[in-house]
């Protein structure tokens, strides 16, 4: 859940460098886009990593993927077209809003795969809170017995080895 956050807070980041490039013409705004392109990369991958053994969010990833190249794509566009001096037609890709429907698919694939991973993890809390009891419960018998255990043994021992004496 919390690489999710580092993920989308990378494309924020690319979303933001471009803007303000495309706004300024300074390449120095530059800066969060490239940062942002490795932030979301290294993200992407963790995500990958950590579910790699659920086909569902895997798939989801996927998805996300292809959205996330588009979005590549059209952020890699327009920095280009505005370093060929064709500022205006990099705005106009930008007021075209298919970078944004681009983001809003990824955060709505997002905001589902979120969901799954809190119905994991409280699932697993559950299966957690489960075999503590279990194993609590297995404790008080264990105690138990080696009390009983102790008892009689101290009565035997009091019975066949003092008593005589």
């Amino acid at each position: 859940i919390i690489e999710t956050e580092h993920f989308f807070g990378g494309l924020k980041d690319l979303e933001t460098g471009q803007r303000g490039f495309l706004l300024t013409g300074k390449n120095n705004y530059l800066e969060p886009y490239y940062s942002g392109i490795d932030d979301t990369m290294k993200s992407f991958k963790m995500l990958k990593r950590l579910t790699i053994d659920n086909e569902k969010q895997q798939n989801r990833l996927n998805s996300i993927q292809g959205f996330m190249d588009l979005k590549f794509k059209e952020l890699e566009r327009t920095i280009t077209l505005a370093n060929s001096n064709k500022r205006e037609e990099a705005l106009n890709i930008v007021n075209e809003d298919v970078g944004k429907k681009y983001m809003d698919n990824i955060r709505q694939i997002l905001n589902q795969f979120i969901f799954t991973e809190k119905v994991l993890l409280e699932q697993r809390k559950g299966d957690f809170r489960e075999n503590r009891a279990k194993i609590t419960t297995f404790m008080l018998i264990e105690i138990t017995f080696f009390i009983f255990l102790a008892i009689l043994t101290l009565l035997f021992i009091y019975k066949n080895l003092f008593s005589p004496l």
